[in-house]
């Protein structure tokens, strides 16, 4: 007889440092502010896809009324980050194979491009930045936090972005970096490494203004990244059930 795993619930009991945090203050309304509290939790995986997104027990957590809530949840429901199941509430959403492919494919056009013109058109201000990111990421290393990699993996690569002074590019890198953290976020610490060393690689290049050589590290470097990903996905998945 087999059994059907249950999502994991969000708990407001919950007291280890990636509990959410809470709303901050300042611009928009509740509704957004929570809706960036959760919208980062899932991202980084402080909440599990599979997580039930239980309305009232939000409400509880932040002391506020069932209408923000609702409104955050449908806002994260139309921008990917969870799924309604009819007569059972929304869920958090679940990675996929195919979507991973399609991010990838999106991401060897988009990043191999941004490499190549970063190269050609990069300002000191611009390869100061890039440096001091990967000094960053040794930094990481070093103390063997790979949980923190995923944002500043997808902060460098939007600096590249940046470095090519165009500001369409600039826009589409920073919407697929954000989906891109999803699936980083499993990538373990031997990966986190050598993604740290050919960002390094991939720096100097841009240095140099070397732009043949600069796409064709990102070329790899992307390759690399997806087929580490790709093996890491389904073990999480398991892990995450």
């Amino acid at each position: 007889m087999t059994s059907t795993a249950k999502p994991a619930a969000f708990s407001i009991q919950q007291q280890d440092p990636l509990s959410l945090p809470d709303i901050p203050g300042g611009a928009g309304t509740i509704a957004d502010r929570l809706y960036t509290i959760l919208e980062e939790a899932i991202i980084d995986r402080r909440l599990a896809p599979g997580t039930h997104l239980k309305a009232e027990t939000l409400c509880r957590r932040y002391g506020v009324s069932m209408i923000p809530v609702r409104e955050a949840i449908r806002t994260l429901q139309a921008n990917g980050w969870a799924v309604a199941k009819p007569h059972h509430g929304s869920y958090v959403v679940r990675g996929t194979v195919d979507e991973l492919g399609d991010l990838y494919e999106a991401r060897t056009v988009l990043e191999t491009a941004a490499s190549r013109l970063a190269a050609q058109r990069r300002s000191a201000d611009d390869l100061s930045k890039l440096e001091a990111a990967v000094e960053q990421g040794n930094e990481l290393v070093r103390l063997e936090t790979p949980s923190r990699f995923a944002k500043l993996n997808s902060e460098f690569h939007e600096l590249i972005a940046e470095a090519t002074h165009n500001g369409t590019l600039m826009d589409v890198q920073r919407r697929l970096s954000q989906r891109l953290r999803f699936y980083s976020s499993v990538l373990p610490m031997d990966r986190v490494q050598r993604s740290v060393e050919e960002h390094a690689a991939l720096v100097e290049a841009i240095k140099r203004q070397d732009a043949v050589a600069a796409e064709a590290i990102a070329l790899e470097h992307i390759g690399k990244s997806k087929a580490e990903v790709s093996v890491q996905l389904p073990t999480a998945a398991a892990a995450e059930d």
